[in-house]
């Protein structure tokens, strides 16, 4: 009886000063983990849409990337948008019941994850903070019951925008988040998550395949443990050899691109010196063969030139091969996991150009200027280190104009709504005078 009490005390709380503190409380902490859900997913549009197809394909079922394009696009405006709403006040009996109700369905949603565990991440955050099935069904446990306080109590606080000026923040959110994600769909995140951000070293240094570089694990006792050429232990003494590991001074130590046969050929084949392009087609299947010609004349300019091309897809030896007779591939063609060339830029179809083994700058091949190869033709590799060309692959600029932008509309329609506010309270003051 006494817990019951309890629970209904904190869902109703007592006295309306204390109840809109709570409500404001509330609204802040759901709020900010909305928009932050919603941003890192428009930021990322591609990861999500990669995320909703690992979700179709455990369930055995098969979409056009461009419908999961567009469920992760609405997914990540509408988390965006509920957040901003419960966060400013708007919209309050819709805004959070309409969260609370998507909210109860994914809380079910990460139960099964949890229970049958199909999906190793769900994505709620992106690459941007992982979090196993068990936390994220919990977490979402303490939204729901957020969800439910405010669903009783928000009509109890007001809004920081006047009623008929809530239309406007809805469709400035709207306008905002969706250029987000234009951004990210049409050339790549403004934000890397995944550690490729431009300015990366890929280039693995010759002597990484040295005898200094090379690690020798031996297991005593059941403890591993690692040692040098020069120190390896005496097998009589109990030791047993386990594996051989190769240390690398790369950034990245997981990525490997693969020659016919399953060969890592990643050393060999990016350059720590001179301009190299890396095409990158995780499924190859759905790759156009009209961005394929363009391919062709980019590697032929970048050949006369003295620079490098090739092509790394998420397909096995024959997939690989016999794509690259359908394409015509004048360049050559290389294997890696899907996974692997989804980190390294978005995209199905992505172009990153290496600087001296470092990224310089990736572009979805659907913004590829068509007159690139012409352009590298007649002025020759200069025109990969364009300043200007580069600054419009370098979107942090735009974006934080548009956020300042947006920030601004939202202050103005705070400000409006500021005098009547006032006005409300000290008229309703002078009249609990008068009644007193």
């Amino acid at each position: 009886m006494a817990a019951t009490k309890t629970v209904l005390r904190f869902l109703r709380p007592t006295g309306a000063h204390t109840t809109a503190i709570i409500v404001w409380i509330l609204r802040v902490i759901v709020g900010a983990i909305f928009i932050f859900s919603g941003w890192v997913k428009a930021v990322d549009i591609w990861g999500g849409t990669y995320k909703i197809g690992e979700y179709l394909n455990a369930w055995h079922i098969a979409l056009p990337d461009s419908i999961t394009a567009l469920a992760a696009g609405a997914l990540a405006i509408a988390e965006f948008m509920a957040g901003v709403m419960i966060l400013l006040g708007c919209f309050r009996r819709m805004a959070v019941r309409i969260t609370a109700i998507f909210m109860a369905a994914m809380t079910i949603l990460t139960l099964y994850l949890w229970m049958a565990d199909p999906v190793k991440d769900c994505g709620c955050f992106g690459d941007a903070f992982i979090l196993s099935n068990a936390a994220t069904f919990w977490k979402n446990i303490v939204i729901d019951a957020m969800l439910v306080v405010l669903w009783i109590n928000n009509h109890r606080a007001g809004a920081l925008i006047h009623t008929r000026l809530q239309w406007l923040a809805v469709i400035t959110t709207a306008a905002f988040i969706g250029y987000i994600e234009y951004i990210g769909y049409r050339i790549q995140p403004v934000q890397d998550f995944r550690g490729y951000a431009p300015g990366t070293l890929l280039a693995r240094d010759g002597d990484n395949n040295s005898d200094d570089n090379i690690r020798f694990i031996y297991a005593k006792d059941g403890i591993e443990q690692s040692f040098a050429t020069d120190s390896i232990p005496d097998e009589d003494l109990g030791w047993t050899f386990v594996r051989r590991d190769t240390e690398s001074d790369s950034d990245d130590k997981t990525l490997t691109f693969s020659a016919p046969g399953g060969e890592d050929v990643t050393a060999d084949i990016i350059s720590g010196e001179g301009t190299q392009i890396i095409l990158l087609v995780p499924n190859p299947q759905r790759y156009g063969r009209t961005r394929s010609a363009m391919a062709n004349e980019l590697y032929g300019a970048l050949a006369a030139h003295g620079g490098d091309m090739f092509a790394v897809v998420g397909a096995d030896d024959s997939t690989a091969t016999v794509w690259a007779d359908e394409v015509r591939a004048h360049y050559p063609v290389y294997t890696a996991d899907d996974t692997d060339i989804k980190m390294l830029a978005r995209g199905n179809g992505a172009i990153v150009c290496l600087h001296n083994g470092h990224i310089a700058w990736k572009q979805n091949t659907l913004t590829l200027p068509h007159d690139l190869s012409v352009r590298v033709m007649q002025d020759g590799m200069a025109v990969l280190d364009d300043p200007a060309y580069i600054d419009t692959l370098h979107t942090e600029d735009s974006t934080r104009h548009s956020a300042e932008i947006y920030i601004l509309v939202l202050a103005v329609l705070m400000t409006i709504t500021l005098p009547p506010a006032i006005r409300n309270r000290l008229n309703a003051k002078a009249k609990l005078d008068k009644a007193s």
